[in-house]
């Protein structure tokens, strides 16, 4: 039997929930910018600290919406995060499933998906709902599918040009600036990959203001 890589996965976890964390700030000030105008105010609530895989797949962060100035919870609002360790390399990359099960974007029960590229100097925090972004990639990039990723093989995914993926995408979602500081101990200067050349196909639809 194969010997599980316990270190890789330490480690990957350890960089979720420093994403996770990092982006916190970042959401309640994004919707607060609009809620406020609404007279109500998000607050983050909880990470899912779950132990159970299934139950993992749903969320990572939850959000209260509160009337402005009370304490009492109007609705709750989930995020599901993902952050790419890559530097500057002109790709992104939307797991599907790994083992033949769905993953990522496809799995969450989330209310907004969040892909975050750290590394990347601007244009690198994407806000989008779920069913939206899956519209775009399954219609738009489906020959863009592989079994390209990681874990021995078993991930399939789209990867796809950034700048061409960037035009369409703010067409269904929001795309904006976010910088925070990595810690060194990631050690993330291994992470580089050469630009690929992907597919691209026609327009898909108007413009959906994910915060509606």
């Amino acid at each position: 039997m194969k010997k599980k890589n316990t270190n890789k996965f330490d480690s990957d976890l350890k960089w979720g929930q420093f994403i996770e964390w990092e982006t916190i700030p970042f959401i309640e000030k994004t919707f607060n910018e609009v809620l406020i105008k609404r007279g109500e105010k998000m607050r983050f609530i909880q990470e899912n600290i779950s132990t159970k895989k299934n139950e993992l797949k749903k969320w990572d962060l939850k959000f209260g919406i509160y009337k402005d100035g009370s304490p009492f919870l109007e609705r709750e609002i989930y995020f599901e995060i993902k952050g790419d360790k890559f530097d500057e390399t002109g790709n992104l990359f939307f797991e599907k499933s790994c083992s033949k099960k769905d993953s990522g974007v496809f799995a969450t029960e989330a209310n907004f998906f969040v892909y975050f590229l750290p590394r990347y100097k601007s244009k690198n925090f994407y806000l989008v709902k779920p069913k939206d972004l899956i519209e775009l990639l399954t219609t738009k990039y489906a020959s863009c599918l592989s079994y390209d990723g990681g874990d021995g093989g078993r991930v399939l995914s789209y990867l796809v040009t950034k700048s061409d993926f960037d035009e369409d995408f703010v067409k269904v979602g929001k795309l904006l600036d976010c910088s925070i500081t990595i810690p060194d101990y990631f050690g993330l200067e291994k992470f580089k990959e050469k630009s690929k050349t992907t597919y691209q196909s026609d327009f898909l639809k108007c413009y959906e203001n994910p915060l509606d």
